[in-house]
């Protein structure tokens, strides 16, 4: 379903848009069919005549939202655990938070979250020094979605962050980026602090840096960001590919990396890049612009580390400085099986 018009909006539409059985105006405001990542939607505002300009941020200022928030690192933790999320108030109508049908004048029910983590799973080794661990900013964001600055209001600095520990402790560290988040983050956390087993992972953003995970504890507010928490399996030693690749006006280029810490070469073969919008789900059928490519096999000595180029790609994702984008990688490794991952494309434009 398209994104609704602004003008000339019928209470048909929206049931349409909703997939919802009312004609109601009260229950298709109310219903749980609703995107909350929508910027157009029904809100708890008091107005009933003339909309203002900014009627979609709400009464309370967060586009509808209920964000949480914490000041420790372990408090975001253990409410990510237990569930908590971000929450979408729908108006409960009556005088202070009436039902209008104008509040979903420009809904649009495929917009994505602001920020969201790339998934991570599978397993990583301590011996390849650091684990990549990436976001996807959607900046600026389509006519129709929320935007980071719509979301973390207040806010004049974000950076992506993650912590990790391993699967029962009590304690964790974190790092942040360098510089704040603009279209993606990607982060390299250090694998030494960390214990062979089962590992916790959790993505947030905060207001304040420390790219350091040696550097002091400093004061912050941490926001889990959609996709937050991941697990994954932390083995001493094996075999690591990855994958950076940057767009720059409809062009991709970057290298694969591999790095290989066994007592015996490995080859890596079966590769396949497939290069996605960030609004498409990974089994989700090739958009136009979106591509898949063949990579030739890469031998990697015993204990070395290899570098395959990525062959030039052109005329590919037209539409990534809106919808954003990102590259997923697929191989089969000797001795360890099939490995997939992803990671966001980064912007030199």
């Amino acid at each position: 379903m398209a994104q609704l018009p602004k003008t000339n909006l019928s209470i048909m539409m929206v049931r349409n848009a909703l997939d919802y059985p009312s004609l109601s105006l009260g229950a298709l405001c109310s219903c749980n069919k609703i995107n909350k990542w929508a910027k157009y939607k029904p809100v708890r505002n008091n107005f009933t005549s003339e909309r203002p300009s900014n009627w979609w941020k709400a009464t309370g200022g967060r586009c509808g939202l209920d964000i949480p928030s914490y000041t420790t690192i372990e408090a975001m933790m253990t409410a990510v655990k237990n569930g908590i999320d971000y929450t979408y108030q729908q108006p409960r109508g009556g005088t202070s938070e009436p039902y209008r049908l104008g509040d979903f004048a420009g809904y649009d029910p495929l917009a994505m979250p602001p920020v969201e983590a790339f998934a991570m799973g599978g397993t990583y080794y301590k011996t390849s020094d650091t684990i990549q661990i990436g976001c996807m900013a959607t900046d600026p964001a389509p006519d129709g979605w929320l935007s980071k600055s719509d979301i973390y209001v207040g806010w004049s600095t974000i950076y992506f962050g993650a912590a990790i520990r391993t699967k029962g402790a009590s304690t964790a560290n974190y790092i942040t980026g360098a510089t704040q988040l603009d279209d993606s983050g990607i982060l390299d956390y250090p694998t030494s602090g960390l214990s062979v087993g089962v590992c916790e992972v959790y993505r947030f953003v905060c207001q304040n840096a420390k790219p350091s995970i040696s550097t002091p504890g400093i004061a912050n507010t941490f926001i889990p960001i959609p996709g937050s928490y991941s697990e994954f399996n932390l083995e001493a030693a094996g075999v690591t590919v990855t994958v950076n690749a940057d767009y720059n006006n409809s062009r991709i280029t970057g290298n694969i990396y591999v790095y290989n810490r066994l007592t015996s070469s490995v080859t890596v073969s079966q590769i396949q890049l497939t290069f996605r919008y960030a609004t498409s789900n990974a089994n989700d059928p090739l958009l136009s612009g979106e591509r898949r490519v063949d990579i030739s096999n890469i031998t990697c000595s015993a204990g070395g580390d290899a570098t395959a180029t990525i062959p030039t790609q052109t005329s590919i994702l037209p539409d990534y400085p809106t919808q954003g984008g990102y590259v997923m990688i697929a191989c089969y490794i000797t001795g360890q099986g099939y490995y997939t991952g992803s990671t966001p494309l980064m912007s030199s434009t």
